[in-house]
């Protein structure tokens, strides 16, 4: 079976606004993911990003102006995230997730149930 092409790029998408909403949880062994749970680059970029944010300070949420400015340091990430649209797509997902808190474990298991299937392909 090919799995090369699984994603759930609608629970990526709310987990990336549930970690910027609570970035504490986005270094919690219990909610964590890691960068290859997260099949595109561009959802790769946001995510090294609240994580870098959320490992230098204690902050209680992270908006889209904190994260363009973590990838302003990287020209490459950067143009990522412009020519995605980041700005407005994390900024929908923190709008949409900002009391789905709760909802957690839900978009933490669907994005890490797709990457199983998809790094199963590669072994």
């Amino acid at each position: 079976m090919k799995f090369q092409g699984l994603t759930d790029k609608r629970n990526i998408y709310l987990l990336l606004g549930v970690y910027s909403n609570n970035p504490k949880l986005i270094i919690d062994d219990k909610y964590k993911t890691c960068p290859a749970d997260y099949p595109d680059r561009f959802h790769t970029v946001i995510f090294g990003a609240i994580v870098n944010i959320a490992k230098k300070s204690s902050v209680s949420k992270i908006t889209a102006v904190e994260i363009e400015n973590e990838l302003s340091l990287f020209k490459t990430s950067l143009d990522i995230w412009n020519s995605n649209r980041g700005f407005e797509y994390i900024e929908s997902a923190i709008a949409e997730t900002k009391d789905k808190v709760y909802n957690v474990d839900l978009y933490r298991d669907e994005v890490r149930k797709y990457s199983i299937l998809r790094n199963a392909q590669k072994e």
